[in-house]
């Protein structure tokens, strides 16, 4: 995501919520981005799990929570939850103060004559407002001050999916499998999986990607500190990287030292 947001500016991009795009910056690339410690698991050098203290974002630490103890942690105990609770809560309320914009968004769905506001714990009938011929079947985002967006195909309505009935509301986008089936999942945990123009929309998308002529960036080399691990130097903004990364470790003093820091390559880098 980090990288999607700094390729779409570099191309000049235009953004129908720069918003939320705000939220992001301000609380997982901001250089004053709050971090918090947590513990993180890496395999060590004899291939065995381990686990160290690391300062992360807000983003990055509930991620980490959720993958830790959620996805694919073991059932807790109550006195492990009260602990986590206490660890987690603040972090939480801190990422969602960020989104003060949100009450101002709304997703809406339209179903034959009538729209329905899904933002609630319940969809909500919107009152005096039909939907007209073309937004019928179709969900979609929309600020109080007139933006809106459409999400089809990343958000779709039941009845375009098999197996899956009215009573899930809405559907959010989970995967593309081989260009054969696109899964979804609804907040009452039902699965189901896309039928029709569902399908077809996305892979247009896609055709339409792909026939796109490639933005060339020029690559050049960077200046890291050695002292970060691997994930969070590829994490800077930036450092995307065509294949492999090589890292270079320069002796200072050496020949090779000095002309490689009078180098075009490394103009503005400290030796």
């Amino acid at each position: 995501m980090r990288e999607g947001i700094s390729a779409l500016e570099a191309e000049g991009h235009t953004w129908r919520f720069p918003e939320i795009g705000e939220a992001y910056r301000k609380v997982e690339t901001a250089k004053k981005a709050k971090k918090y410690p947590t513990e993180t698991t890496y395999t060590d050098d004899q291939g065995l799990q381990a686990f160290r203290k690391v300062d992360g974002t807000a983003i990055g630490t509930l991620i980490n929570f959720r993958n830790k103890y959620l996805g694919h942690g073991v059932p807790l105990n109550r006195e492990q939850c009260a602990e986590l609770y206490a660890h987690y809560k603040p972090i939480l309320d801190d990422f969602l103060q960020g989104l003060v914009f949100a009450p101002d968004l709304t997703l809406v769905r339209a179903e034959r004559t009538h729209l329905f506001r899904l933002t609630g714990t319940a969809p909500e009938e919107v009152d005096g407002r039909q939907p007209t011929v073309a937004e019928r079947e179709k969900v979609w985002v929309e600020h109080s001050d007139g933006r809106r967006m459409e999400l089809m195909p990343f958000f779709i309505l039941p009845g375009q999916v098999a197996g899956v009935g009215v009573e899930s509301g809405v559907l959010v986008y989970e995967q593309f499998t081989g260009g054969k089936r696109l899964v979804f999942h609804g907040p009452d945990s039902s699965h189901g999986e896309s039928v029709g123009e569902v399908l077809e929309r996305l892979k247009s998308m896609i055709r339409l990607k792909e026939e796109e002529p490639p933005k060339k960036h020029t690559q050049e080399w960077v200046q890291v500190d050695e002292g970060k691990a691997l994930s969070e130097i590829l994490a800077e903004p930036g450092h995307v990287l065509p294949g492999l990364p090589v890292f270079h470790a320069l002796v200072p003093g050496t020949p090779f030292h000095a002309e490689f820091f009078h180098s075009q390559h490394c103009r503005g880098f400290a030796p």
